[in-house]
């Protein structure tokens, strides 16, 4: 009985890590993805997109042409909220919606604490189950604010 017991939590354990090492589900590749494109690191954001048509959008969207005239000499912390998930027209695509707040200090400012701003971001993107995982095939940023942080 303690046998079967300890194989039981043993199997479940694996099965979470498997979950954990393959990437998660599409909102932790969307998480990934969206770090990677606030952080400017455009090659590896294009790495979870499949097409690319969303490709050149990743790269000719940038999170700094969204938030002008402001720039960002130092990134801060990067929170999400998934809004709404979806099944999309294919089985295998959901629709998300989820807000993304970017914290930043603008150039001139350091602050070890806390950043000096934050702005929030809506994106609305389709992710695919693909052979390799999840991948972006469709995206679109909005800006719905910029502010100080209090």
């Amino acid at each position: 009985m303690l046998r079967r017991a300890v194989l039981g939590i043993l199997s479940v354990s694996a099965l979470l890590l498997l979950i954990h090492c393959a990437g998660g589900g599409p909102e932790k590749t969307f998480e990934k993805f969206a770090s990677a494109w606030a952080d400017e690191r455009v090659d590896e954001a294009a790495g979870y997109c499949e097409g690319e048509a969303v490709k050149n959008a990743v790269k000719a969207i940038g999170i700094s042409q969204l938030m002008a005239p402001y720039s960002i000499q130092t990134l801060g912390r990067i929170d999400y909220a998934v809004q709404s998930s979806e099944k999309g027209a294919d089985s295998n695509e959901v629709i998300l919606t989820v807000e993304q707040t970017v914290y930043f200090n603008p150039p001139g400012v350091e602050s070890a604490m806390r950043a000096a701003m934050y702005m929030t971001i809506i994106h609305k993107v389709t992710m695919k189950k693909a052979s390799g995982g999840w991948k972006v095939v469709s995206f679109s940023p909005k800006v719905t604010k910029i502010s100080e942080t209090k």
